[in-house]
């Protein structure tokens, strides 16, 4: 595996990693918390993070990227763990 591959998968597992830790424990509500107006709450951020990895998934395989949102939180906690999945297998 060359420095630039092992590094990426590096990158991703640490996202991978400090994403879950962040959501161990969280009650229920969390995802719809709001700290200020115009912060975006955890759900909106998991979207984000996740919206950001499937669009440089595009580099690796071409095409586009549309992120439909899910029905709920941890549909999208496994979507977006599987699009890391996905990109370090690119």
């Amino acid at each position: 595996m060359d420095d630039k591959r092992e590094l990426l998968r590096h990158f991703l597992a640490a996202l991978a990693y400090r994403t879950q830790k962040a959501l161990r424990g969280a009650p229920e509500s969390f995802h719809t918390f709001r700290a200020a107006p115009k912060v975006r709450t955890p759900l909106e951020l998991l979207r984000h993070m996740e919206s950001v990895l499937g669009y440089a998934r595009t580099f690796f395989t071409g095409g586009e990227y549309n992120q439909e949102p899910l029905q709920d939180f941890q549909a999208e906690i496994l979507r977006f763990h599987q699009t890391i999945e996905d990109l370090d297998h690119q």
